[in-house]
């Protein structure tokens, strides 16, 4: 059926990221800059404008400044190579799982017409 269908991707994509993220063993900051560099990953084919390009590319220095702050002030870490390697990885796999999970969609979409009836949902997902 299609909720195990769903169920089975759903669990594929959490045997693929839940190890790496726990390996990495980030903290609560290094989480909050993890998800302002996500956010600021975008597919260029997504339309977004040269100016929003750079907005985005302003936001990624700040978090990633901010994570040097972070590990050379508040931890004292004069090589923060791996914790920065770490948060990386992490960043890296949860890329690849959208990409699992795009290609899922498109898969519902082609043989339901899942998203036919909400175009914003299909240019945003697909």
């Amino acid at each position: 059926s299609i909720f195990s269908s769903a169920r089975s991707a759903a669990d594929e994509l959490h045997s693929v990221l839940l190890p790496v993220f726990n390996k990495s063993n980030i903290v609560e900051k290094e989480y909050h800059a993890l998800i302002a560099l996500l956010l600021c990953e975008l597919d260029i084919s997504c339309g977004i404008t040269e100016e929003g390009l750079v907005i985005l590319d302003k936001y990624r220095q700040e978090a990633l400044e901010g994570l040097q702050e972070y590990y050379q002030k508040e931890l004292g870490l004069a090589n923060y190579s791996t914790r920065i390697g770490n948060l990386m990885s992490v960043n890296h796999v949860v890329q690849e799982c959208k990409s699992m999970f795009t290609v899922v969609l498109r898969f519902y979409d082609t043989l339901f017409d899942v998203y036919v009836a909400n175009d914003t949902l299909k240019k945003l997902f697909l």
